[in-house]
């Protein structure tokens, strides 16, 4: 046996290779402890115990209506303007107007629109219009200005004549907005407007010169004829042109050599308004340049020229209707015939007979009547 002061002390095991790298593990605190432990400022401990919960979909908010963009606006107002009734047109129009925020390119399309459909109900919403720009298109041309004195000018509604004219008079207009007033008050006729004709006929814009013109022309103001001559040689040609046309229909001798020379050069689109022109002032020698023109006119030119020789008569005209009367268009031939019984030629009684057996109803018919009437006026005779 090996006595007990020789024994010596067995090794510790060794921990394993894991375990040494491990920091000494501290005593696990009771859940008591853990409970009543002071936390730290400014941290929070979640509930560890609770069961956890999916987090609960929050519903979705309305999203806040937002002005549409400028470039998305026109097109949510405009849509199906040419299918929209016209009160409908009416009620839009008045909403913008009432809006703090209105889409501008929109008042445009709706004052065309509206004016396309000739209805005067339109006329007060227009006139809003117009009143709402009166002060900014005199500094800056507005388009909604033009828009709506152009569409008041296609209603022809006697209703707004005054306004207009206040518009006119008042110097709250741009040179194209006040031109288009010109425009829209020689339309309507409207006589208390004379003294802007007078007035703007020495207009430093060509386009106010010509619509003067116009308006001294529709409201007969033959004293303004001296100014309509100077206006012959306007460096503008639409002045001159309109000075021409003015000159023309007010009966005025100095128009009729200008309106011959323009009308054996007149395009087809401008013929009839020259037709009508020179009828005032035409002569003998007349009938034979409308007669020429015929030959070259469209079918709107064509009845013009023989309104023009129905009113001017004489043998040379009554000649150039019955060649007329051999015209394709049946419009044409019927014109022919009620403009020979204002000439009340006998001699035109043969053409008058094959316009009677016309295909065409209408044309025979006029044939018949002019007839009817030469052979009364044979009878008084």
């Amino acid at each position: 046996m090996v006595p007990d002061s020789l024994s010596l002390p067995l090794p510790e095991p060794s921990p394993p290779p894991a375990a040494a790298s491990r920091p000494p593990e501290r005593p696990a605190a009771s859940k008591r402890g853990s409970r009543t432990r002071r936390r730290a400022p400014g941290r929070i401990q979640g509930d560890l115990f609770s069961f956890p919960r999916r987090p609960v979909a929050q519903p979705h908010a309305a999203a806040p209506a937002s002005d549409p963009e400028p470039d998305e606006a026109p097109a949510v107002v405009l849509e199906n303007l040419k299918s929209a009734p016209t009160a409908e047109l009416i009620a839009r129009l008045v909403a913008l107007l009432d809006d703090d925020r209105p889409a501008m390119a929109a008042f445009v399309a709706l004052a065309e629109a509206l004016g396309g459909r000739g209805e005067r109900a339109a006329t007060a919403p227009l006139l809003r219009l117009a009143h709402r720009f009166a002060g900014f298109d005199r500094d800056a041309g507005a388009p909604e200005m033009r828009a709506a004195l152009a569409a008041l000018a296609q209603l022809n509604d006697p209703a707004c004549a005054s306004a207009v004219t206040d518009l006119a008079t008042l110097d709250a207009l741009s040179s194209e907005s006040l031109a288009l007033a010109l425009a829209c008050l020689a339309t309507l006729r409207h006589r208390p407007a004379a003294p802007l004709a007078r007035q703007h006929l020495t207009h430093e814009a060509p386009a106010v010169r010509a619509a003067a013109c116009e308006l001294a022309a529709r409201l007969r103001l033959r004293a303004s004829g001296p100014a309509l001559e100077a206006l012959l040689t306007d460096p503008a040609p639409g002045v001159a042109a309109a000075a021409t046309l003015a000159l023309g229909s007010l009966g005025l001798p100095a128009g009729r050599a200008p309106l011959e020379t323009w009308l054996s050069t007149a395009a087809p689109v401008d013929l009839p308004r020259v037709v009508r022109a020179l009828a005032p002032v035409a002569d003998a020698d007349t009938a034979v340049l409308l007669g020429r023109a015929a030959e070259r006119a469209d079918l709107d030119g064509r009845l013009a020229v023989v309104a023009a020789l129905g009113d001017l008569g004489g043998r040379a005209a009554v000649t150039w209707l019955c060649r007329l009367a051999r015209d394709r268009k049946p419009a044409v031939r019927g014109a022919v015939a009620e403009a020979l019984e204002k000439c009340a030629d006998t001699s035109a009684a043969p053409v008058l007979q094959e316009l009677a057996a016309d295909d065409d109803p209408t044309v025979a018919d006029a044939a018949e009547q002019t007839l009817q009437a030469l052979a009364e006026q044979a009878t008084e005779w």
